[in-house]
């Protein structure tokens, strides 16, 4: 075990165990396996930084005694983490024993389940004042014994006896199975883990799940959180922003206990801190009580030679704070937008100077929209309506409104609608 050879040959040191039980794991993996290969398996390992964060939501219960399970544990971040919170034994062999008992872990990769092993022994051992001649014996010939090789689906029940649940699963897409009850065809493999591990939990387990924000915001995971929802009771919902500086998706860490099937009858509100956050106290006029939300209708590569010719504003022909009159056509039979209206990009990255940009369309009175573009078309149908919105959406709370509410890389009609407008009166 390389782990026991440190000890033995005296190169363990401070610098040596920083590296291996923060940084080492992540930058072995970016160093030995393709990008190609870790997105499309999902494998994002959490860092330092938001596995202590993940950690604190369970750490009364850590320092307790709490037992703890990863049901994708990667090469152990989470577990490291979560055990940082442990007591120690009043030896080296029993620390390993107590540790070894209430810790828990699966990944479907041989090499990161026996490269969780490892840190946490080196972080068992680093953590005692030992010699490095007693700490060495007393490392057991098989540590951690519990974390293993295996694919959670496959042994379940190994994770619903625990306490409590960290998990930072896989981020990739699959079909969902036959027996889905709120989702068919492509879903995020995410969303199955938690929804699988809640379903299978015992009553009062605690889970802090890392998960793509899609799931928290999409406008198609609303049957999935009304599942959540439906199986416990929803303790935090922290949007975290971007995974980390080298990996483009956004995450929010959910917290939440499980309670009694079909006990949990309220609605949980995803985004109850964002009003309060956004500084207003008072309830605000959201966009759908002046405008009607909808989008653009033209698929630009559906266009049919026989269709009538018709002005036509895509996304190019926007310009951010502008007033136009849309000089495009196209040939299209489906929904067109009677002027006045404002359009705003539907593809928005929480990186970008501004999420919601604007523009005013004033005419011809029918115009086909590119369906990269959300229309809000005012219900008073006046100009006044909209040249007042364009001055709203300059207000700086609007993008963090925005960025709060939703951090995937397409705005949503849904989030859209609930967008309170600073100022309106």
């Amino acid at each position: 075990m390389e782990v026991l050879r440190l000890f033995e040959e005296g190169s363990i040191n401070k610098r040596t165990v920083h590296k291996l039980l923060n940084g080492a794991a992540a930058a072995a993996l970016e160093e030995h396996v393709p990008r190609e290969t870790r997105s499309e398996d999902g494998i994002f390992f959490s860092g330092k930084a938001l596995s202590r964060y993940v950690a604190s939501r369970i750490s009364k219960k850590l320092k307790a005694g709490a037992s703890v399970a990863d049901p994708a544990c990667g090469a152990g971040d989470l577990l490291l983490a979560c055990a940082a919170h442990f007591e120690l034994a009043s030896n080296v062999s029993m620390t390993f024993s107590g540790w070894g008992d209430r810790l828990i872990g699966l990944d479907l990769h041989d090499t990161f389940a026996s490269a969780a092993r490892s840190r946490l022994t080196l972080l068992a051992a680093s953590m005692h004042k030992d010699n490095r001649a007693a700490i060495s014996s007393a490392i057991p010939d098989a540590p951690f014994a519990n974390i293993q090789y295996g694919n959670y689906f496959d042994c379940a029940d190994r994770i619903s006896k625990v306490d409590c649940v960290v998990m930072n699963p896989p981020f990739g897409t699959v079909v969902a199975p036959a027996d889905c009850t709120w989702a068919s065809g492509s879903v995020q493999l995410a969303g199955l883990f938690l929804a699988s591990v809640l379903a299978k939990a015992a009553v009062g387990q605690e889970i802090v799940a890392v998960l793509p924000d899609v799931l928290r915001a999409g406008t198609r995971y609303a049957r999935w959180r009304e599942f959540i929802s439906g199986h416990a009771a929803i303790k935090k919902v922290f949007v975290y922003g971007r995974f980390d500086e080298k990996t483009d998706v956004d995450v929010f860490v959910l917290h939440l206990v499980k309670g009694p099937d079909g006990a949990q009858k309220t609605k949980s509100d995803w985004s109850r801190k964002l009003r309060r956050r956004s500084g207003a106290n008072s309830k605000l006029v959201e966009m759908e009580e002046v405008f009607k939300v909808s989008v653009g209708a033209f698929v630009p590569f559906r266009e049919k030679p026989d269709h009538k010719i018709v002005p036509y504003l895509c996304v190019n022909e926007a310009p951010p704070d502008c007033n136009i009159s849309v000089m495009g056509t196209c040939k299209f039979e489906g929904t067109l937008h009677r002027t006045p209206f404002v359009v705003i990009r539907r593809t928005s990255n929480p990186s970008d100077a501004r999420r919601v940009i604007p523009t005013l369309v004033v005419g011809p009175a029918q115009v086909a929209v590119e369906n990269h573009l959300i229309v809000l078309r005012p219900l008073d149908e006046s100009l006044k309506a909209c040249e007042k919105l364009l001055k709203v959406l300059r207000h700086p709370n609007i993008d963090q409104w925005m960025n709060e509410a939703i951090r995937c890389r397409h705005l949503t009609t849904a989030k859209v609608k609930k967008l309170p407008l600073m100022g309106w009166k």
